[in-house]
C-alpha cells in the first residue's frame, strides 16, 4: 500500500502468513523495522479458498493488535475469500457469500481492521443491471444483519478486469452498486491498477493517467484526502489501490495522493528504497 488515510505517503505490503503470521511477515519484508518506517497492510483474515468461517484466539488478536501497535502497521485492510459471489444468480451460493462476508466483518472488526475488500462477482446468466442489482442486495442483507457491529470494517468493492461475466469493471458500475446498496458510508472503493488497466483504462501513459483520474472526478466527486461523494448522493471512500505504487503520477497528482495503495511483498531493502 501506498499512502495512509489523511497523511504522509507511506509504501506497505500484502503480508502472507494470515493473521497469526502478518506480524513476523511484515518484520521479514522490514515494514517498521531497522529504520524503515511501518504503513499500511493488506492481510488474509480467512483461507482465501475456503468456506470454512473461523475465528482468531484471543491471543493470535493480541499478538496481530500490539504488533501493528508497534510497528506502526495502519490502516489495516482484509481481503475476502475469492469464493464469494454476491452477484450470483444462485440462491444458495448468494446467502453463503453474505454469510461469509458477516464473518469477515466480525473477525475484522476483532483485529481493527479499516475495511475488508471484496469482488462484487459475476451474474453468471444475469445482464449487467440484474448482476449490479443482486451484488447491492447483498451487500444491504449484510449490512443489516452487522448493524450492532462494535467498530465494522468499511465494505471495500475491488475494481475488476471485467473478464466473463464479472461487474465492478467501471466506475460507473460500481457507483450503481453503492447507489443501491445504501449505508453509502459504510462502502469503500479499491481501485486495483492491474485491472483498471486490463479493463480498458489507460494508465500507462501520463495523458491515459490524466484521464482515468478524470473518470474517478465524474463518477466520484473527490475532495481533498480519500472521502468522496457520489452524484448519486452516496458517501463513499476511494480508499487505496492495488498495482505499482511507483506509477507514473500516482503520487504526485492532488486528486490520487491520498489513495493508499497495496503491492506485493518485498525484501526489506526495496521498501527502504522506495519509502
Amino acid at each position: 500500500m501506498q499512502a495512509t488515510i489523511g497523511g504522509e505517503p507511506r509504501l506497505g505490503a500484502h503480508l502472507n502468513g494470515g493473521i497469526s503470521g502478518a506480524i513476523d511477515s511484515a518484520r521479514r519484508v522490514g515494514l517498521g523495522v531497522d529504520g524503515t518506517p511501518g504503513g499500511p497492510i493488506q492481510v488474509w483474515s480467512h483461507n482465501p479458498t475456503s468456506w470454512r468461517a473461523s475465528r482468531p484466539k484471543d491471543a493470535v488478536i493480541t499478538k496481530f493488535r500490539q504488533g501493528c501497535i508497534d510497528l506502526d502497521l495502519a490502516p489495516v485492510v482484509t481481503h475476502g475469500i475469492y469464493l464469494m459471489n454476491f452477484a450470483s444468480p444462485d440462491d444458495t451460493l448468494h446467502e453463503k457469500s453474505i454469510n461469509a462476508l458477516v464473518d469477515h466483518l466480525e473477525v475484522g472488526a476483532l483485529i481493527g481492521a479499516t475495511a475488508v475488500v471484496i469482488h462484487p462477482g459475476s451474474g453468471v446468466t444475469l445482464g449487467v443491471d440484474e448482476a449490479v442489482s443482486r451484488c447491492a442486495l447483498a451487500l444491504r442483507v449484510v449490512l443489516g444483519r452487522t448493524e450492532a457491529l462494535e467498530n465494522r470494517p468499511l465494505i471495500a468493492l475491488e475494481t475488476c478486469a471485467g473478464a466473463g461475466k464479472t461487474i465492478g469493471r467501471t466506475f460507473a458500475e460500481l457507483s450503481a452498486i453503492i447507489a443501491q446498496a445504501g449505508n453509502q458510508a459504510s462502502l469503500a472503493i479499491c481501485l486495483d491498477t492491474a485491472h483498471l488497466f486490463g479493463s480498458g483504462y489507460d494508465l500507462a501513459s501520463e495523458d491515459g493517467l490524466v484521464a482515468t483520474i478524470a473518470a474517478i472526478r465524474m463518477t466520484w466527486v473527490v475532495p481533498p484526502g480519500c472521502f468522496a461523494t457520489t452524484r448519486q448522493s452516496s458517501h463513499a471512500r476511494l480508499l487505496f489501490s492495488i498495482g505499482d505504487p511507483v506509477l507514473p503520477g500516482s503520487t504526485c497528482s492532488p486528486e490520487a495522493v491520498n489513495l493508499s495503495s497495496i503491492v506485493p511483498s518485498m525484501p526489506a531493502k526495496t521498501l527502504k528504497a522506495r519509502c
